[in-house]
């Protein structure tokens, strides 16, 4: 009798709210810039795991990620960035940053992983903690149980460094963005953290709380059906969802869940692997501009289409922390980063940008995309006829979907940078 047929859904892509896509886009340069290298970042082939080009030979890494190949069926992006995560928390506690030209650079990371439920999230952040069992006892920011923005700020100010793995992180996001929940600060509170600012609070108990300088790496785990039921594209575009990097855990067709119905993971190897890493660490390593240079050759490589220099901005400032994490745990003892570590961090980041695309996806962008390019035929007969760009009112007369100025001027706004990169 041959094996049962494994039925799956593929529907990862979330559901596209056209009217506040446009009205995403029509506010902001951020908007628009994602949707450009959303555009252009058409996602490869999904038939087999795409992340060993981002696991250095040899490392403890890759020892982790064969434990789980070999015996789960795990998504294997679910531990490869659980493990990013501890490390940066553990490079967060000790205050261990990088250093460009005079610059100092927190290696602070926000990742998002989604997968179907049973996928085995908890799992594998149980099995990496236990192997790790050390490290997570320090760095562990315990901010889940928080149901106030009092309460997260209470954990914060005695813990203002740290990882924080939170579960069910969709339904998190909705809380924060309710007004008139009692989450409703914890948006502000977020973006201070991410920026590493400071935050004060005043409180009945203890007065005027002030933190200096926190810095939180952030492990969000939910389930991508959730997900799909809270975040629209429009939220996707926006500001604080574009703060986070998201990693799309889908099963690899290649090892069937008939074949591992006992997950059994090897770990106890991992924290003597670990001690060896540490021994090693230095608290301030260094870049410069030569890497740099390198992080955008290699960048290049795997991106070949042009993308808009403001995203193309916010993911060099996570190049430096991603490249940082590589240089440690390739084991390299210098305090100097090298062009090796650029390289791995744009493969890294090469997963999030088509994951990031593949989110809002080629189905829902497609509305949006026949705008662009019916906006682009418009643009295009304007410069061959009369040597200008068309003005709003061109692009409201020839389009159906464009129904005010904002709403035109935001559209051009994009094909003039596609035709500038062109």
């Amino acid at each position: 009798m041959g094996r049962p047929k494994k039925v799956e859904s593929k529907n990862f892509q979330l559901e596209l709210d056209f009217k506040g896509t446009l009205k995403s886009i029509e506010k902001s340069k951020e908007a628009r810039d994602l949707v450009i290298a959303m555009i252009r970042s058409k996602n490869k082939q999904r038939n087999q795991w795409r992340g060993l080009m981002a696991v250095p030979p040899t490392s403890l890494l890759e020892h982790i990620i064969s434990q789980f190949q070999e015996n789960t069926n795990i998504p294997l992006e679910i531990p490869f960035f659980t493990f990013f995560c501890m490390v940066s928390g553990y490079l967060l506690i000790n205050e261990i940053n990088l250093d460009i030209c005079g610059k100092k650079i927190i290696p602070d990371i926000w990742t998002v992983i989604l997968a179907s439920s049973g996928a085995g999230k908890t799992y594998t952040e149980n099995e990496i903690s236990d192997g790790l069992i050390e490290v997570m006892k320090k760095i562990e920011f315990q901010g889940t149980g928080c149901v106030s923005s009092a309460a997260f700020i209470n954990e914060l100010k005695d813990k203002p460094r740290g990882l924080w793995v939170r579960d069910e992180f969709a339904q998190f996001l909705k809380q924060i963005e309710n007004p008139n929940g009692p989450l409703s600060e914890m948006k502000d509170y977020l973006l201070r953290v991410f920026d590493n600012a400071e935050i004060q609070r005043k409180t009945k108990k203890d007065g005027l709380i002030t933190i200096q300088c926190p810095a939180l790496s952030i492990l969000g785990l939910t389930v991508v059906e959730t997900f799909k039921n809270y975040v629209t594209t429009e939220s996707m575009l926006d500001g604080f969802a574009q703060r986070f990097c998201y990693v799309v855990a889908e099963s690899d067709p290649q090892r069937h869940f008939l074949d591992y119905p006992i997950w059994r993971i090897e770990n106890k190897s991992w924290q003597k692997r670990w001690e060896k890493i540490i021994k090693s660490l230095h608290s301030q390593y260094y870049s410069s501009e030569d890497l740099i240079s390198a992080f955008a050759g290699s960048f290049q490589v795997l991106y070949s289409q042009k993308i808009p220099e403001s995203f193309y901005r916010r993911i060099m400032w996570k190049a430096h922390k991603y490249a940082l994490i590589y240089h440690i745990i390739r084991e390299d003892v210098s305090k100097d980063l090298k062009a090796e570590d650029y390289g791995w961090a744009a493969r890294a980041l090469s997963l999030h940008i088509d994951d990031a695309a593949y989110l809002i996806g080629e189905h829902n962008l497609s509305p949006l995309e026949r705008l662009i390019q019916a906006a682009e035929k418009i643009f295009r007969k304007s410069m061959i006829d009369t040597g200008k760009p068309p003005n709003p009112r061109d692009l409201i007369s020839g389009i159906k979907a464009i129904k005010n100025a904002s709403e035109a001027k935001a559209i051009l706004e994009i094909v003039k940078e596609s035709f500038q990169k062109d």
